[in-house]
C-alpha cells in the first residue's frame, strides 16, 4: 500500500485539475496577468458594467456623502443662532438665497472722539495749506478726510449683502440714500474673513471683508467681532451649499 501513495496522490490531483483547472492549479503569472484577477481573486468584470462606469458611480456616492455631511454641518451652525446682542439680520428666501442685514453701527465713543479729532485736524491743516506748499499738505488732507469719514460716515452706512446661487450683490446706504452698488457672478465668490479695518484711538476696528475674483469688498464696519465672525461663517457656509449643490446638479 505504501508503495501506491504517491500514484493515488497524483491520481487525486488529476481528478481536481479536472474539476477546475482555470483557477485552482493555474500558474501564478498567468493569473497576476489576467485581465479578470483582481486583488487575489477573479472579478465579475463582465457582469454588465465596465471598470470605468464603476468608478465613477463610487465616485458619485462618495460626492453624495461628502455633500450630506456638509449639509449637516451647516445645519448645524446655523441652528445655533447668532450671538448675543447681534444686531445683523439673515434671512434665507424661497430660492435658498442669503441676505444679511446690517444697519447703521450708531455714534460710539470711538465715533465721538474722531469727530472731536478730525474738526481739531482740519482747523490747523486748512490754515497750513494756505501758507505753505498744496502738494506737501496732500497726505495730512487724506489723512484727516479718513478720520472724518470713520467719523461721519460709517456710523451711519447700513448694508445689505444677497448671496444667490447664480449671483451676489452688496449695497449701502448712507441717510436713507442709496452708494454705489457691487455685483457680481456667485462663482467668483471666493468665501468671507474678518479683517482690522482701522484703527482709532489705538483700538483695532474690524469689518468683514468679502473676497472674489474682481477684489474685495468690506461692510459691517462697527459691529461685534464675535457678530462678524458669526456672519463670515453663514457666508462661507452658503458659498460651500452653493457648490456642493452645483456638484450635485452635474453629477445628475
Amino acid at each position: 500500500v505504501t508503495a501506491f501513495q504517491p500514484l493515488l496522490k497524483i491520481n487525486q490531483v488529476s481528478q481536481i485539475r479536472q474539476i477546475s483547472p482555470s483557477v485552482q492549479f493555474k500558474p501564478l503569472l498567468a493569473r497576476i496577468n489576467d485581465p479578470d484577477f483582481e486583488d487575489g481573486t477573479f472579478s465579475d468584470r463582465n457582469a454588465g458594467i465596465s471598470a470605468e462606469e464603476e468608478y465613477r458611480q463610487k465616485l458619485a456616492e462618495a460626492e453624495r456623502a461628502i455633500a450630506e455631511a456638509e449639509k449637516a454641518r451647516i445645519g448645524l451652525q446655523q441652528s445655533r443662532g447668532p450671538p448675543f446682542g447681534a444686531i445683523s439680520r439673515i434671512e434665507y428666501t424661497d430660492a435658498g438665497t442669503l441676505v444679511i442685514t446690517t444697519p447703521p453701527s450708531g455714534m460710539k465713543s470711538d465715533s465721538v472722539f474722531a469727530g472731536a479729532f478730525s474738526l481739531a485736524w482740519f482747523s490747523t491743516i486748512i490754515p497750513a495749506t494756505f501758507a505753505g506748499p498744496g502738494l506737501f499738505m496732500v497726505p495730512f488732507w487724506l489723512a484727516g478726510g479718513i478720520v472724518a469719514k470713520q467719523a461721519v460716515v460709517d456710523p451711519f452706512v447700513a448694508s445689505e449683502l444677497s448671496i444667490g446661487k447664480f449671483a451676489w450683490s452688496l449695497g449701502k446706504r448712507y441717510a436713507g440714500k442709496g452708494l454705489k452698488k457691487k455685483e457680481g457672478s456667485t462663482n467668483e465668490l471666493r468665501g468671507a474673513k474678518v479683517e482690522v479695518a482701522v484703527i482709532v484711538n489705538g483700538v483695532p476696528q474690524a469689518e468683514l471683508r468679502l473676497y472674489g475674483e474682481k477684489g474685495v469688498s468690506g461692510f459691517g464696519l462697527g459691529l461685534g467681532g464675535d457678530e462678524l465672525e458669526y456672519l463670515a461663517g453663514e457666508i462661507n457656509s452658503q458659498l460651500q451649499k452653493l457648490k456642493l449643490e452645483s456638484l450635485d446638479d452635474d453629477v445628475v
